[in-house]
């Protein structure tokens, strides 16, 4: 999938060995001004992303992109309080709920594929969970494209990072 992406975008696949924890993963990588200029803010201002967290990071694409004049020290800065303005592009989820984007279809399916957690518990019942950090308002919005308004929207901490995360489960039981 990303070798398709890259050869209609732009960009490189590596392969990339996590030192620390001896793990592999692919990494689709563009670098050339011009392919982002061109494809990637153009892609991102069409379907622009839904979590706060690329929505920030592209934000803060934008501001480097578009300052010409931006100074190492201004960039350092800028890159250190890119995450401040999340509760400010945070949408309330009701409001979200009935303003869903078009692609959504499209992002829930690729957003589970990703998130998303099929498990065989020890009891013999089965169950689909998904979670998301800091986003409560896109569990919600799943919760509510599978009208599953029943099910309880659990608030965790990250026990290293005490971030808030949001999740549901739903579950099916096998006699």
């Amino acid at each position: 999938m990303l070798s398709s992406i890259s050869k209609f975008y732009g960009g490189k696949i590596q392969k990339v060995l996590d030192k620390k924890t001896a793990q592999s993963y692919v990494l689709w990588v563009v670098n050339d001004k011009k392919v982002f200029k061109n494809s990637i803010i153009p892609l991102l201002l069409k379907y622009p992303p839904l979590t706060t967290r690329i929505k920030l990071q592209f934000n803060f694409l934008l501001k480097c992109f578009n300052s010409h004049d931006l100074t190492m020290e201004e960039y350092f800065q800028s890159r250190t309080m890119k995450y401040d303005n999340r509760a400010v592009i945070t949408p309330n989820e009701e409001d979200f709920v009935a303003f869903l984007p078009c692609y959504f279809k499209s992002w829930l399916a690729g957003f589970i594929e990703a998130e998303g957690c099929f498990s065989n518990r020890k009891a013999g019942n089965f169950t689909f969970s998904i979670a998301q950090n800091y986003d409560y308002y896109l569990i919600y919005a799943i919760r509510s494209y599978y009208n599953l308004h029943h099910l309880k929207i659990l608030h965790k901490r990250g026990k290293v990072s005490n971030i808030p995360i949001y999740e549901f489960s739903v579950g099916l039981l096998m006699e």
